[in-house]
C-alpha cells in the first residue's frame, strides 16, 4: 500500500471496478484514471491557430417524442448564456452556441422523419440547451435518425 493514497485507492487498485469502494471514490476522472489506467483525453476540442478560438462537438443529448414536436436536450456547461445559432433543412439541423472565444457545435444528420422548422432555448438551470423540432407531419417517431445516417459531431 506505499504506492497509494488511501486503503480505498488500494482496494480500488487491486479489485478495479469491482471494488466495493469504487463508488466511493472522489471524482468520476478519479474512476477513470483507476479503470483505465491514464488520464483520460479529450477528444472533442479543437484549437484553431489564427483566432485562438476553441470549438468543441457536443456529442451528448437526450431526446423526447411528442405529438407535434421532438425536444432534443443537449447538456453544455455554461455559467453564462451562450449566443446561439441554428441552421435547419427538412432533414438535418445544427446549433452553435458561443461564449466567450469558445465555440460549441451540435449536429443532427438524416432525422427520421422531416421537420418543418426548429427553435431553441437556454436552459441556465439545467445549463442545457433545448432543442425542439417542429414535425412536417404529426405521429411518434421509434427513433431520432435513420439507421443509414448515424449521428455525426460537426466536421
Amino acid at each position: 500500500m506505499a504506492d497509494t493514497v488511501s486503503a480505498l485507492h488500494d482496494n480500488i487498485a487491486k479489485k478495479g471496478s469491482n471494488s466495493y469502494y469504487y463508488a466511493h471514490a472522489n471524482t468520476v476522472k478519479e474512476r477513470l484514471v483507476t479503470t483505465l489506467g491514464e488520464e483520460p483525453k479529450c477528444l472533442g476540442a479543437i484549437e484553431a491557430s489564427s483566432t485562438g478560438t476553441k470549438t468543441t462537438a457536443l456529442k451528448s443529448y437526450q431526446w423526447a417524442d411528442e405529438e407535434d414536436e421532438v425536444l432534443v436536450y443537449i447538456p453544455i456547461l455554461l455559467d453564462s448564456p451562450p449566443e446561439i445559432t441554428l441552421e435547419s433543412t427538412e432533414t438535418s439541423v445544427k446549433v452553435n452556441a458561443k461564449e466567450g472565444g469558445d465555440v460549441y457545435c451540435f449536429s443532427l444528420t438524416g432525422l427520421y422523419e422531416k421537420i418543418s422548422g426548429a427553435s431553441t432555448k437556454w436552459g441556465p438551470k439545467n445549463k442545457r440547451i433545448l432543442l425542439r423540432l417542429k414535425k412536417a407531419k404529426s405521429g411518434s417517431w421509434w427513433k431520432l435518425l435513420t439507421e443509414d445516417q448515424p449521428y455525426k459531431a460537426d466536421d
